[in-house]
């Protein structure tokens, strides 16, 4: 998953006993940028919705949470993001993003549609991302590009080096 630092470094929040802050990343590194200081150029990068082939374009949809169905298993880039309150997961939600909109926000690129590990993370972290939303429940959306394995593994691996991953944290 891409990491998510919602606060600024180094801050001291005297108000939380725990000192967990909402997103705070403490294993960003230095050599890698932020990711949601960053959202437009992701998105640009992932909205290929006006792609002239309809089978080459980005898909959007919201992620159901009730839903135990199995992935699809079609080989392609995924992603999910974070969105405003009343958002509606389709192409303009991505186009609004790419746009330069606040509020959105990517949490994983990946090759797959098994979402489980993200959405277990969206889920428990639900009640303190709603104070970032003004304390409305964000919608999480996600979007799909069909490709090949080679190239959707490429472009995965270019999002991850140059942002921060969850994923090269927590697997090695």
């Amino acid at each position: 998953m891409i990491s998510m630092t919602l606060t600024p470094r180094g801050l001291i929040d005297d108000q939380n006993d725990n000192h967990k802050l909402c997103g705070l990343d403490d294993g960003v590194d230095n050599e890698r940028l932020l990711s949601e200081w960053n959202s437009a150029y992701i998105f640009q990068f992932l909205d290929k919705t006006v792609e002239t082939n309809p089978a080459y374009q980005t898909q959007v949809f919201e992620i159901p949470f009730s839903s135990s169905k199995d992935p699809e298993k079609i080989v392609g880039l995924y992603s999910l993001f974070l969105s405003p309150h009343g958002t509606v997961c389709n192409t303009e939600a991505i186009q609004t993003a790419a746009g330069g909109a606040t509020g959105f926000y990517i949490i994983f690129i990946g090759v797959s549609d098994d979402f489980t590990q993200p959405k277990g993370r969206f889920q428990s972290d639900q009640s303190c991302l709603e104070k970032i939303y003004d304390n409305k429940k964000p919608v999480l959306c996600g979007s799909k590009q069909i490709m090949g394995a080679e190239r959707a593994n490429s472009r995965k691996e270019t999002l991850l080096n140059i942002f921060k991953s969850w994923e090269t944290r927590h697997t090695g």
